[in-house]
């Protein structure tokens, strides 16, 4: 099992509720059991390669049945573990 770090940026281009996919990107990978953290402008998941790959296909594909969406991931194997700022 590979432990991964992967910072993702959901950019939705829908006029009607544009949070609402990311609000449900969110709300599926919690429902998966990955550890998130949310920030402004981007979220922070970790967990095991392909969970996390898997939860990834299955949100992005949602968002996209909502209109035109952009996707930008940054993942690593050797990023230490989230913390909260002091």
């Amino acid at each position: 099992m590979t432990h991964i770090s992967c910072e993702v940026s959901l950019y939705p281009f829908v006029k009607d509720e544009p949070f609402e996919p990311i609000r449900a990107f969110i709300k599926s990978v919690k429902d998966a059991g990955l550890s998130i953290h949310t920030g402004p402008m981007s979220s922070h998941i970790e967990g095991d390669l392909e969970k996390v790959f898997d939860v990834l296909k299955g949100t992005f594909g949602d968002a996209c049945e909502t209109g035109p969406v952009v996707m930008v991931m940054k993942v690593s194997n050797t990023c230490p573990p989230w913390h909260e700022p002091k």
